[in-house]
């Protein structure tokens, strides 16, 4: 080859390599143009948001409330049964409460999905459970002298969540002891100064029943000595975490179930 053509060649061989690294350079950039297309698509951040509550079990529409926490933010308000109720236009990664009188409140952690993202709208239920009711009752009984197996069962109708007691006693009883070792919790409270003792019971009962045995120490029980158990469940407080009061009112059930159990025979 002469050197004209050599030359040639070498020109070439330049204008490829200098068209393929600007198709390279072309291609990247329409990678990052879609690429940031796609990334503003998801992280549209004012969308608007819609909410309903429903009953869980029986599947109906309820009046609720509600309380959302959207970038540092917080939103709070009523919702009307039987619609979905606008309130307000959230960032993503929002936490919802909802709540209703003689519901649990439901917390709901969302992070939008690319459809709801993309449309700029979310529709969300609240689906509440109603709460329950538990009957108490006990075998065995106080002794005037000496320690008394006490066995006491915890039955639901209905969902009861995540069970505590507080106990408080007489002087005719020295202590009160559980077989089981639950753990000692401070006393609410609503109860201060009225009780001895509080346990968690680490127990959520759902229809079914739950039993606890007790030893219980006595000495010279008279008929006005008595044993008396306080009850009562949790559900979340506004700072969307579970109590079982918030600023000393009860959360859950609202009312806590007494049971007291003393010597008949004396």
């Amino acid at each position: 080859m002469n050197k004209k053509g050599s030359a040639f060649a070498i020109v070439i061989c330049i204008v490829i390599f200098v068209v393929i690294i600007i198709g390279v350079i072309l291609l990247v950039i329409v990678l990052n143009q879609e690429k940031n297309k796609n990334s503003e698509k998801i992280q549209i951040s004012n969308i608007t948001l819609f909410l309903k509550a429903n009953d869980k079990n029986e599947q109906v529409s309820i009046d609720a409330n509600y309380r959302i926490i959207s970038g540092g933010n917080v939103l709070s308000g009523n919702l009307v049964k039987d619609a979905y109720n606008f309130v307000g236009n959230v960032s993503d990664n929002i936490l919802i409460l909802c709540s209703a009188e003689k519901y649990y409140s439901e917390f709901i952690n969302k992070t939008f999905q690319d459809s709801e993202k993309q449309y700029n709208i979310s529709k969300i239920d609240c689906n509440l459970n109603p709460i329950g009711t538990i009957e108490i009752y006990n075998t065995g009984s106080l002794q005037v002298d000496g320690t008394s197996d006490i066995d006491m069962t915890i039955k639901s109708q209905g969902l009861y969540k995540e069970i505590q007691m507080c106990m408080a006693w007489t002087s005719g009883i020295l202590s009160v002891n559980n077989y089981v070792s639950l753990g000692e919790i401070l006393v609410p409270e609503r109860l201060k100064n009225k009780v001895d003792k509080c346990l968690e019971l680490n127990k959520t009962l759902e229809n079914n029943q739950t039993s606890i045995k007790f030893a219980v120490k006595t000495e010279k029980l008279s008929k006005l000595d008595t044993l008396k158990f306080y009850i009562f469940d949790k559900d979340y407080d506004e700072n969307f975490i579970i109590n079982s009061e918030y600023n000393g009112k009860n959360l859950g059930s609202y009312n806590d179930v007494e049971y007291v159990i003393s010597n008949p025979n004396i």
